[in-house]
């Protein structure tokens, strides 16, 4: 005898059934879904027991607007969506959903902008489309198994991608399978798609995993023809191939971001190189790279790929399945260092602080200024604190060039070698010294400006400890503000203008 659990609100429209809370099957219950019919489901579905679903038409879930998210949870035994299905699953709500249970779809969409977390490994036997949202899966992995190149299709692979790690059945030569991986590290997404080309026909299974971070052992490279290896990023890519088969063999690509800090220049991109930690003598970083063969690079600085030029075959877990992107020059950036760096202006100087993780190998840092942003001049030499955790520095150029006026910090590491960050720029305008009066000041201050502000200038004045006690947005070359209220103490004006920020401190008396 069967039983049958559904509590939902169901209604049946031209083969459209749509429900509103969640679709629930337990028990030996068989649910039947033909071509042409369309199942909606707003609060989620839940199978238990031996429930059964053999899916033929298509299903939609979508936000539940008075209720829990809209998940897809299957904890039977043997799996409730069967292997016969053909249907089409779309993940397509606006808040997060989740797939519990490993469940073995048929073709699988994600078109929600927040995407689906999994609680176990799932696969899709056909088509997996990527048009919205992300798979995060933790500690899992999304599999498709099906051989064909195009099995996995995004509309948008730089906003839907797996989060995560994602395996691929593969058994076509000489075509590239592509592994739209990425991480989410807060406000952050890096989209770092990696590119399998199979020199041969023979069945694999390729798992790929983007990490954002430092390479293990980074600094044990084989040099030269290494000189660096990227510090920010790497992927852990394995196959299911024994060492020494020739089934897993290909031609990689691994992609670059701008995140990467790849060098501007595309004459500098020859330079980019694929390094393997592998066991070679002992295990190191070592180039997957003929030198003498031409270098295949595609891209822009924004986004690209670095491609080998010989064949790598060695995808196992046993050490060496760890790669990220190399070069044989010091100009190609690379960093050796992770640095965060600002630049802000106060009381007509330049203040530069930065923040950098494991400066051990570094020397010094030179500070640059240009007044064009292409031929620098040394201002200043701050010697290296040799840090192998994270270090903060700053340093202020007190005379900065009226108008504009262009940084960068030079990283002379103990070897010679030298790397540069980012550049970022102040401007100083002619005579933009601001005067305050009287000083101290007891029941007005008499604000007068060096030159007329520009539009969508504003004032600020505020306590020691930050709060606010005056602001403006309409500033003129002379102003008088009534003080008397104020408290007996330091306060700060800030002066914004132009895209800088000037600073000024001034005593209020009672």
């Amino acid at each position: 005898m069967k039983k049958y659990c559904l509590f939902l609100l169901m209604t049946f429209i031209c083969g459209l059934t749509s429900a509103q809370a969640v679709l629930t099957a337990s028990g030996n219950v068989r649910l039947n879904s033909s071509a042409g019919t369309r199942l909606v489901v707003q609060g989620g579905v839940s199978f238990t027991g031996t429930a059964n679903f053999i899916d033929n038409g298509r299903v939609d879930l979508l936000t539940n607007p008075s209720g829990p998210a809209s998940n897809w949870s299957d904890v039977t035994a043997a799996g409730a969506y069967d292997a016969t299905s053909t249907g089409h699953v779309f993940f397509s709500a606006t808040a997060l959903q989740t797939i519990t249970g490993p469940t073995r779809f048929y073709d699988l969409t994600m078109n929600g902008t927040t995407g689906v977390s999994l609680a176990s490994d799932i696969e899709v036997r056909d088509n997996l489309f990527l048009n919205g949202g992300m798979f995060t899966t933790g500690a899992n992995k999304v599999y498709v198994s099906n051989g064909a190149a195009n099995a996995i299709q995004s509309t948008n692979s730089f906003a839907s991608f797996i989060n995560g790690r994602l395996e691929r059945f593969t058994n076509v030569a000489g075509t590239d399978y592509l592994m739209p991986v990425g991480k989410v590290s807060g406000s952050r997404v890096y989209y770092a798609p990696v590119r399998f080309n199979k020199i041969n026909a023979n069945t694999t299974q390729y798992t790929a995993e983007y990490f954002r971070g430092l390479p293990f052992d980074h600094l044990n490279r084989l040099s030269p023809p290494i000189n660096r290896i990227s510090i920010l990023e790497y992927w852990e890519l394995t196959s299911n191939s024994p060492g020494g088969s020739v089934n897993d063999d290909a031609i990689l690509s691994l992609s670059w971001r701008f995140t990467s800090a790849i060098s501007a220049n595309p004459a500098d991109w020859n330079d980019l190189m694929i390094a393997h930690y592998r066991n070679n003598a002992g295990f190191r970083w070592e180039p997957e790279f003929n030198t003498l063969a031409a270098n295949i690079i595609s891209g822009t600085a924004a986004f690209g790929y670095v491609t080998s030029n010989v064949i790598v075959g060695s995808f196992t877990s046993m050490g060496d399945h760890r790669f990220t992107l190399s070069s044989r020059i010091p100009n190609n950036v690379l960093p050796l260092n992770k640095i965060d760096w600002q630049l802000t202006a106060a009381n007509k100087t330049s203040v530069i602080v930065w923040d950098i993780e494991n400066d051990t190998q570094v020397e010094q840092y030179i500070l640059e200024r240009s007044v064009n942003g292409l031929n620098f001049s040394a201002i200043g030499t701050i010697g290296s604190k040799r840090t192998n955790g994270s270090a903060s520095y700053n340093f202020t150029d007190g005379n900065p060039n009226s108008g504009w006026n262009y940084y960068r910090i030079r990283i002379r590491e103990a070897n010679g070698n030298s790397t540069f960050t980012s550049i970022k720029k102040l401007q100083f305008a002619n005579n933009a010294i601001v005067k305050l009066s009287p000083v101290p000041a007891i029941n007005q201050l008499n604000i007068q400006l060096g030159e007329d502000p520009l539009p969508g200038s504003s004032l600020q004045i505020i306590t020691a400890d930050g709060k606010i006690m005056y602001q403006t947005n309409t500033v003129k070359r002379n102003m008088q503000l009534n003080v008397q209220s104020f408290v007996s103490g330091t306060y700060l004006l800030r002066y914004f203008n132009n895209g800088t920020v000037q600073t000024y401190k001034f005593v209020k008396l009672n």
